[in-house]
């Protein structure tokens, strides 16, 4: 048997097969280069700044800071997002200069509001005014009449003219009370003791209740200041409202209490303060009661269980008004012929 063998060598297939793979590798890098040079620009450029723009608008929009619109150019989705986000922008901040207007009328209203109240109670206290000007007026002219007497001595002319001076300041001192309570002016808290708003409260009706026979105690407990951030012709304005209202319900010769303590207490619901010791001021009457189908209702506007032209049920409301404004509440317990107490709850000042 015979045998033919034919033989090449490889070599130069592999060696072209290694290259055309070395080829293609810097084919392939050289595209990635050029690739990754034309786009990293392009999408910093076309994706980058316009996303960057809208975060830094999303941002200062969480913040509160509505004005500076975004402009990115195109027709593609982010121009249209920036559009829609300038759009939304711009109807909420002329939504927030609505509700920034309409919360001034509301402000101005409520100051109008309270400042009615405050007359309409100054107007209740004229008559018992009158009667407390009433005797120094009558010591006045008494002594007036003896110094117009020339025989007397000067030691006497002398104790005449202090008697009137005295006098003189004592109707100064009621009449600056009438009109610094029923002043108006923009609300300003600071530091203020209750046991002082319990005792000018008591001063300033003072002469109203003896016309009416009947007595404010500022019940004397523990003394300690009972410090509180608030204004305080606005508490003395809804302690008035109080003290008038027992007062038109408590019978002639009757008593009535006004207590200033800490206490703790459970804010109700929506009051947002957190339970524990408060500042309380509290009146207390033993008058004819409010009936318990009533007492839900007592702090609502225009309200009212007193005869005509007796009340316009805004004092309660005004008053409620104002404790909430101050971060507090305001408690109404009553039973008809037991009496009512009302209670003012305050926090205390942060020491």
């Amino acid at each position: 048997l015979g045998a033919v063998e034919l033989a090449e060598s490889l070599a130069h297939r592999d060696a072209y097969a290694r290259e055309t793979i070395i080829r293609k590798l810097w084919l392939l890098g050289s595209i990635a280069l050029v690739c990754g040079l034309l786009v990293v620009p392009l999408g910093l450029v076309r994706l980058g700044r316009p996303l960057a723009l809208l975060a830094d608008k999303a941002r200062r929009a969480g913040e509160g800071d509505l004005s500076g619109p975004v402009f990115i150019r195109g027709k593609d989705e982010l121009a249209t997002l920036a559009r829609s986000m300038n759009r939304m922008c711009e109807r909420l901040e002329e939504a927030g200069e609505r509700i920034e207007q309409e919360t001034e009328a509301r402000m101005d209203a409520l100051q109008q509001l309270r400042h009615a109240d405050r007359l309409k109670s100054m107007g209740r206290l004229a008559a018992g005014m009158a009667h407390e000007l009433g005797t120094p007026l009558n010591v006045i002219s008494a002594r007036a009449d003896l110094l117009a007497d020339s025989r007397l001595t000067a030691e006497e002319k002398l104790a005449s003219a202090r008697l009137i001076k005295e006098q003189v300041r004592r109707m100064t001192h009621i009449v600056n009370q009438v009109l610094t309570f029923a002043r108006k002016r923009a609300p300003a808290r600071a530091s203020v003791d209750l046991w002082n708003v319990a005792s000018q409260g008591a001063a300033l009706l003072e002469s109203e209740a003896s016309r009416r026979s009947q007595r404010l105690r500022v019940v004397k407990g523990e003394r300690s200041p009972i410090q509180v951030l608030a204004d305080p012709d606005q508490l003395t304005q809804v302690l008035t409202t109080l003290l008038l209202n027992a007062m038109q319900s408590t019978p002639e010769g009757g008593e009535i209490q006004i207590h200033v303590e800490r206490e703790e207490a459970h804010p109700p619901h929506g009051v947002p303060i957190p339970s524990g010791e408060l500042a309380c001021m509290r009146v207390v009457d033993r008058g004819e009661g409010i009936p318990p189908e009533d007492l839900p209702h007592v702090f609502e506007p225009f309200f009212t269980t007193k005869d005509v032209g007796q009340g316009t049920g805004l004092g309660l409301s005004v008053a409620h008004g104002i404790v909430t404004e101050h971060g507090g509440w305001i408690d109404a317990a009553s039973a008809p012929g037991e009496g009512s107490t009302f209670s003012v709850y305050l926090p205390l000042e942060e020491k």
